[in-house]
């Protein structure tokens, strides 16, 4: 039996490299990452601070330039690189690790209908063993009802361009939820859809969550996103984890100055709208030390040199500052 007191998904000091022609760039340095059992963790940051590139390391579905160069990812205890690949694709990945995609318009074949794309997953991971093609249906459109399709026995039948955006991110949805997995990484799903679609997700999000006790790695740029949906963020910048915690914390009282810009960053009626002044910076020759330190107005002698080290400050929140691990506040 499954320890619940456990991290589900423990991700500890990970670097990975990748090459290119402008060099080797370190996508990821020393991130740190935790997920525990029916928890959903918000994964945060601007874009190309290695939130996607993160997820694709879980999954192992990382360009074959790449190369994890330290630290370890462990789900469930087991260390996902000792794994060879058909365990892997054949046990943990859409098995008990699914997986949510940006994009609802390309994630899916346009060849095929959806029922048939569906189908193909339970075929693949012996999930339609002892039933007929009626079983496998009925399966299918038994989720299709449950994330909210409309008419969900002819909902089978149709092609992706056939359905709405939000129909089809609802169909993926179904897709993760297939194979009854343990933990879902949804990764910003609701970035390509209207407003009012949004919102409808991420109701339907919570409610799957309470309802199948499923643990959730929802990767955003949204801090709105955050307060609606998780229990725990982590926050990214350059490859680094500068902040993780309890979700009202890290949103009522951020102690990176990175978090607390980002924080600042999301619209507010009763407050003006500000910037991070800069842009990330580039990973072929990245910033030493706290790769922030060339936007951070609290910066110090020392942010560019000391190494990335989360610091415990109680509470389960963590944070990388040189303030913090100095005891500033």
């Amino acid at each position: 039996m499954a320890d619940d007191t456990a991290p589900m998904l423990e991700v500890d000091d990970l670097s990975v490299r990748i090459g290119t022609l402008d060099g080797q760039l370190e996508v990821l340095q020393q991130v740190h990452l935790r997920v525990m059992p029916g928890q959903v963790v918000g994964l945060v940051g601007e874009s190309g601070c290695g939130k996607s590139t993160l997820v694709r390391a879980v999954l192992r579905i990382l360009p074959d330039s790449a190369r994890q160069t330290g630290g370890a990812i462990r789900f469930r205890g087991t260390d996902l690189a000792t794994l060879d690949e058909r365990r892997m694709s054949r046990e943990i990945r859409a098995r008990r690790i699914a997986f949510i995609p940006q994009d609802p318009y390309l994630a899916l074949n346009p060849l095929f209908t959806v029922g048939q794309q569906l189908m193909e997953i339970l075929r693949w991971h012996g999930q339609a063993q002892g039933g007929g093609r009626r079983q496998w249906r009925a399966r299918i459109a038994a989720l299709f009802a449950r994330v909210r399709l409309p008419e969900p026995e002819a909902m089978l039948d149709r092609f992706p361009h056939q359905l709405s955006g939000g129909q089809r991110q609802r169909v993926l949805i179904a897709a993760a939820l297939l194979c009854d997995p343990e933990l879902i990484v949804a990764d910003e799903p609701t970035t390509a859809l209207d407003v009012t679609t949004q919102q409808q997700i991420l109701v339907l999000l919570r409610e799957l969550v309470e309802e199948l006790g499923v643990a959730v790695l929802f990767v955003t740029h949204d801090f709105g996103v955050v307060a609606e949906l998780c229990s725990a963020v982590t926050v990214m910048y350059a490859g680094q984890t500068v902040e993780a915690g309890p979700m009202t914390e890290i949103l009522h009282a951020p102690q990176h100055p990175y978090t607390r810009r980002l924080v600042e960053c999301h619209p507010d009626r009763m407050r003006e709208l500000r910037g991070i002044p800069g842009a990330v910076p580039s990973l072929v020759n990245p910033p030493g030390g706290c790769r922030f330190h060339p936007r951070c107005d609290r910066r110090v002698a020392g942010c560019e040199t000391r190494p990335p080290q989360l610091v415990d400050v109680g509470g389960d929140h963590a944070v990388n500052c040189i303030h913090v691990h100095g005891g500033a506040a």
